[in-house]
Parts: structure tokens; C-alpha cells; sequence
């Protein structure tokens, strides 16, 4: 997982390696993948946006790709550089619930760079940081269900992202993480700049051991969170990871 728990992470995959991820949330569409370009070089595909643009109004698939390219790593840190380009044909607000007290309307395009560095502490604990900018064509986010509307427009405007996180492997099939962001983040409440995100999260292999191809490639993540909105002065939060996300790692 390059972004466990909605963390960004230095980490690569390698030539010819292919991460399938499809999130709960999300079926029966498939969610994303990334493909290992080269040992240094990873693209993430957004799915969901290509396919679910495509049926969807106006039917035209949203262009979405993420890239990370690795520029440094001794065994010890590693650095790479990320992008990503996302563009919305129309406005979408469906990144919440209506009943939710937080309403996020993005429209047109948005960018994101930033610089991600790894660095391990020990053989089973590592520390993950990340700083850089987001440029929003459009995104208003604002309360909703309250009777004194807040909000704000972000019109072509650039704002500051970062992260930091850390990543323990107690054992061979289990993972644990926390972070803390401001800003972008890819994963769970993506592309919404100006927000502050504390979360945790655990990950399993639960048939790590199996013969079974399937089975033996099965990751799942669980993750929490809660959200605070500075331009809507609203939190939200998820305390409990109810909504894992599955993913299955190959090499070719």
C-alpha cells in the first residue's frame, strides 16, 4: 500500500508489479490499481473516476492519474517525488452524505505535487513525511443541516499540503499505522485541500502463509479517521475502521 491508512509513503513498486485495490465503498465499481513502471516509477490509475465518469452524466470518463517517482533510497531513506492530475467534467458533491454536516463541491481541475520521504527506524518501524501544494480550479466547501451557513470558495488558488506517519510491522501478516495531514490526501476524503486528518489504521494478510495465489496476495486495510474542516468549522469523524479497503499484489 502506497498510502497506508491515507499516509504518503516514499515507497515504489517494482518493474512489472501490479496492485489491484477495490474499497467497499465502491462496489460494484472497481476502485484503482497501480502499475510498477520500472523499479522507480509507479502510476496509479483512478477506476472509479475513469469507469464511473463514463456512466455517469455527462458519460465521459474523468481523467485521474497519479504518479510517484522514486529519486533516492539507501535500504535506510528513500525520497520520491508524487503528482497527481484530476479534472471534473461537472460538479461533484458526492463525497458525503446529505445528512452529513459538511458539504464539498469540486468542479474543474485540480493538481497536487509533493515530496515524500521514508526512513526506517528499526527492522519493524518506519517514519513517513511528505510536504508540497495543491492547486484547486474549484472547490467550495462549506456546512450543511445548520442554521448559520460557513463556507468558503477556493478559486485558482495553491495550498499547502503535508503529512507525517508512522508505519509498524509487529509481524509478518499484520501492519499498523497513524498519521496526521494537512491539506490533499489521495485515499479516503481525497483532493479536498485545507483540511486536518488524524487517523489510524491496521492491515492484514491473512492467508500469507496459503499456497493459494488468491488467497496468499489478499491485503486488507482498515482505517478511522476524523476530519476537521477550518473554512466549514466542522468535524467529522469515523472512530471505528467499518469500511476496509482489499487489494492484491502480483508480479509479472
Amino acid at each position: 500500500m502506497t498510502h497506508p491508512a491515507d499516509a504518503f509513503t516514499a515507497d515504489t513498486l517494482h518493474a512489472g508489479e501490479v496492485v489491484y485495490y477495490q474499497s467497499v465503498q465502491s462496489i460494484p465499481i472497481p476502485s484503482w490499481a497501480m502499475v510498477g513502471v520500472t523499479d522507480w516509477f509507479t502510476i496509479n490509475i483512478d477506476l472509479l473516476a475513469i469507469i464511473g465518469g463514463a456512466v455517469v452524466e455527462p458519460h465521459i470518463p474523468v481523467p485521474s492519474i497519479n504518479t510517484r517517482f522514486k529519486v533516492y533510497d539507501d535500504g535506510r531513506a528513500s525520497l520520491a517525488v508524487e503528482t497527481m492530475f484530476h479534472h471534473l467534467w461537472d460538479n461533484l458533491d458526492a463525497q458525503l452524505p446529505e445528512d452529513s454536516t459538511v458539504r464539498i463541491d469540486r468542479d474543474g481541475t485540480t493538481v497536487f505535487a509533493r515530496v515524500n520521504g521514508s526512513f526506517k527506524l528499526t527492522d519493524t518501524l518506519r517514519v513517513h513525511a511528505s510536504a508540497g501544494a495543491t492547486w484547486a480550479e474549484n472547490v467550495r466547501i462549506e456546512n450543511r443541516n445548520r442554521t448559520t451557513a460557513i463556507g468558503r470558495t477556493i478559486e485558482n488558488e495553491i495550498n499547502p499540503d503535508g503529512s507525517i506517519a508512522l508505519d509498524w510491522r509487529p509481524k509478518p501478516w499484520l501492519s499498523l499505522h497513524l498519521m496526521a495531514s494537512y491539506g490533499t490526501t489521495f485515499v479516503y476524503l481525497d483532493l479536498v485541500p485545507r483540511k486536518l486528518e488524524l487517523g489510524y489504521g491496521i492491515r492484514i494478510a491473512p492467508f500469507y502463509a496459503w499456497d493459494n495465489r488468491f488467497l496468499k496476495t489478499l491485503r486488507i486495510e482498515g482505517a478511522a479517521f476524523a476530519f476537521y474542516f477550518r473554512d466549514a468549522k466542522e468535524w467529522l469523524s469515523l472512530p471505528v475502521p467499518i469500511f476496509p479497503v482489499a487489494y492484491w499484489q502480483w508480479t509479472f
